[in-house]
Parts: structure tokens; C-alpha cells; sequence
């Protein structure tokens, strides 16, 4: 059957903006080697007088109250399968650059906010208050993005072919240059979104790109991060129950800018670019504080019921840790060391209970519809559960 000629047109001219998948570019897998045997996984010593209640307060922050208004970049498809997109921030408003583009996790139900929403914001506050290396997370309870369609996530995806084309004719304009853009006039308001802002520039091959646990093995404890400091980095992971942990969700981080030098290890002409700083971080910690299995179940991350009862030890008799992940899981049965439990607890012990109880109610917590659990609106529950994880850390003594 022969297409319409509109059809073709629009399809035609919305053909000319490629789209964009958000995978940083790609290096050498030697470059990438070099780097993870000298990664770190701290980036500070404890922030012990940081406000948890809130994200950081510097260039190109959000606060929870701000109207944050962007338009829509269509152009940049996200992956996974929480909904996200991407939109670059109108003035005036914090900047990070000429093109400031954020990238905004939402919930389709805005009654029901997605519970990756606020652990993303939860696990990046406290990574960041202990030490480790963070993304940048923002909860903001109201974002206005202009060109928007009430589902950009999943029309992003499928804007091929004909549904493209249904697309186009329900939200496009033309732009004056012969092509189709999203109606900036019109917006669409969404409540309690997470922004993303990352700090550094991930270093991935075509063979590796995120990072695994089973690869902290590779990593250099001469020149990169110590073996205590690495069980620390794994204590992180099982103390949040980090279940979605497939390599995709860890990242080898840049956070210095590179330099050119000359080594055998670079391209044809013998050069490469340098990390000053590589470490290695959770770059998605959506499944946390809660259950790595049931993926059928209504909760996953930010469940209190099933975050108690995932153990720290595996086993009562010595100090091995594993996660039961829900898929593709990259950590496995290891075994802690003395020193790796002692670096862990001594940073955690320098959270007070007020400043536990600030962590947990800078989410909303006692605000969110938590569908059937209404128990998991008592800030005080989350703040016993993390003492008692604590606990079990503190009390235990590895051979």
C-alpha cells in the first residue's frame, strides 16, 4: 500500500534529527585498563557536617521548590527502562554551560510517583556524604517541560515509521527550515522528577562499557584504591541493597581533565589521553533500600520491608556479603576483609541519627502513596532499619 504523501514528507523531514542513544564515547580498551588499575573509589574523607536533607548547593543546583523549566532535546533517546529524558534548562535558572541539558527520571502516574525517583536522590546524598564518588541527583516536586509530550520516554523510543509520523502530526511544528520540532508554546508539568547532572566522563571500550564488581579484582592496590577501600566500596552496595548491579549500572569515572601524553599505549602515533583521576562509582543506584528479587512485585527499590530483611553477612560464622540481584548481576559471594569492614563502619558512624532522619525526610518520605504499605511513610522505621545495618557492621569481627 502506497504511504500518504504526508506520510512521507513528515517522516522525511524528522529524518534529518538523528537520534542520539546517551552512551558516552567510547576509548581504547587499553586506555580503559591503565585507568581501572589506578581507579580509586573515594573521592574525600566524610562530609560530617553536610545537610542531608538537601543535594549540594553548588553551580547549576536545584532545590526541591523550584519551578525548573526546559525544553525538550527529542534528539536523545534514554535507556534502560525507568522513564527518562532529556531537556535543556531555560534562563533564568542554574546554568552548567551553553547547552545545558539535564536528564530528567519522571513516573507516568503522578499519583504514583516511581520509587527510583527518590533513590536515586537518597543513595547519591549518602554516597556523597561518606566519601564515595556521586553523580549529582536534584528532587524537584514540579518540572515544566516545554514541547513535551505527557510520555517523552516512551515516544522518544518509538519515533520510527509510522509512529513517528502519529507523532509528529499530534506535537510537531514545522521550524521554518523545512523540518519538524517538538511545539515549544506548549508544555507539559511534571511532579516529582529527579535530575541528573554527572560529574566526570565515563571511560568505557566497545568491549567494556560500565563496570562490574567482578572486575574491582583489576584494580591496582599500589596505585589505585586500597583492598580495604575496595570491601569498603562492596559494603556500600549490600548496606543499600544495590540489586540492580549489572555492569551498566557501575561506571569507571574521569573527573579530572585528561591531557595528552605521549605512551605505547596510544593510537597509531603513539598518543593517548591521560586520567588524572579515575574512580570507579554507582552511577544508578534506582534499585536501593529495598528487594533484588520479586521482579514482579509492586516495590522494588525503597521498600522498608524487604530492605530489612536483606542481611549484611551471608553467613553468621564469617564475612562473606553477596545481593541477590534481579538481573544480570555483576556482584557475587566475596569475602570481606577486617580492615575493608573497619573503613566502612568508621565512615558510617559519622552519621548521627538526626542527620539519618534528615536523609530520609529530604525524599518526602512521610508524603509519598505508598501503595498498600502506609507503615513505609514512618521516617522513624527507615531510620531504625539503617541503625540496625549499621549494627550488624559495627559488631562484627573479620578473620
Amino acid at each position: 500500500m502506497k504511504l500518504p504523501a504526508l506520510v512521507v514528507a513528515l517522516c522525511a523531514a524528522t529524518a534529518a534529527a538523528a537520534f542520539r542513544v546517551d552512551l558516552p564515547s567510547v576509548q581504547s580498551q587499553e586506555y580503559r585498563n591503565q585507568s581501572l588499575k589506578r581507579a580509586k573509589v573515594f573521592v574525600s574523607e566524610p562530609h560530617i557536617t553536610a545537610d542531608l536533607s538537601v543535594s549540594d548547593t553548588g553551580p547549576g543546583s536545584f532545590k526541591p521548590d523550584d519551578l525548573v523549566e526546559c525544553d525538550w532535546d527529542f534528539t536523545q533517546r534514554a535507556t534502560a527502562t525507568t522513564r527518562k529524558f532529556y531537556c535543556a534548562v531555560r534562563s533564568p535558572g542554574p546554568r552548567t554551560g551553553a547547552a545545558d541539558v539535564i536528564k530528567v527520571k519522571y513516573s507516568r502516574d503522578s499519583i504514583n510517583p516511581h520509587e527510583e525517583v527518590f533513590t536515586t536522590v537518597l543513595a547519591s546524598r549518602l554516597m556523597k556524604v561518606l566519601g564515595f564518588a556521586s553523580n549529582r541527583y536534584f528532587l524537584v516536586r514540579r518540572l515544566r517541560c516545554y514541547g513535551c509530550t505527557a510520555d517523552p520516554y516512551k515516544d522518544a523510543r518509538h519515533m520510527s515509521g509510522l509512529s513517528r509520523y502519529q507523532l509528529v502530526r499530534k506535537n510537531f511544528v514545522p521550524d521554518g527550515n523545512g523540518q519538524y520540532a517538538p511545539d515549544y508554546s506548549k508544555f507539559t508539568d511534571f511532579t516529582y522528577v529527579s535530575i541528573l547532572r554527572k560529574v566526570g566522563t565515563e571511560i568505557q571500550s566497545y568491549r567494556h562499557q560500565g563496570l562490574g564488581y567482578d572486575e574491582l579484582s583489576k584494580i591496582d592496590v599500589m596505585s589505585g584504591a586500597t583492598a580495604p577501600q575496595i570491601d569498603a566500596f562492596r559494603l556500600l552496595a549490600v548496606f543499600m541493597n544495590h540489586s540492580d548491579n549489572h555492569s551498566s549500572n557501575q561506571a569507571l569515572v574521569c573527573l579530572e581533565k585528561k591531557k595528552d601524553i605521549v605512551t605505547e599505549l596510544g593510537d597509531d602515533l603513539g598518543r593517548t589521553s591521560a586520567c588524572e583521576n579515575p574512580v570507579v562509582e554507582i552511577k544508578d543506584a534506582g534499585v536501593t533500600f529495598g528487594t533484588g528479587y520479586g521482579l514482579f512485585s509492586p516495590y522494588r527499590g525503597l521498600a522498608l520491608n524487604e530492605w530489612q530483611k536483606a542481611k549484611i553477612w551471608k553467613n553468621d560464622n564469617d564475612c562473606t556479603v553477596d545481593i541477590q540481584g534481579i538481573r544480570g548481576n555483576s556482584f557475587h559471594s566475596v569475602r570481606i576483609s577486617e580492615a575493608g569492614r573497619q573503613e566502612f563502619a568508621a565512615r558510617l558512624n559519622t552519621l548521627s541519627r538526626q542527620r539519618v532522619t534528615d536523609l530520609f525526610n529530604g525524599i518526602d518520605l512521610s508524603r509519598l502513596p505508598f501503595r498498600g504499605h502506609p507503615e513505609y511513610n514512618d521516617v522513624g522505621a527507615w531510620v531504625q532499619v539503617f541503625f540496625d545495618k549499621a549494627q550488624a557492621i559495627n559488631n562484627k569481627r573479620c578473620k
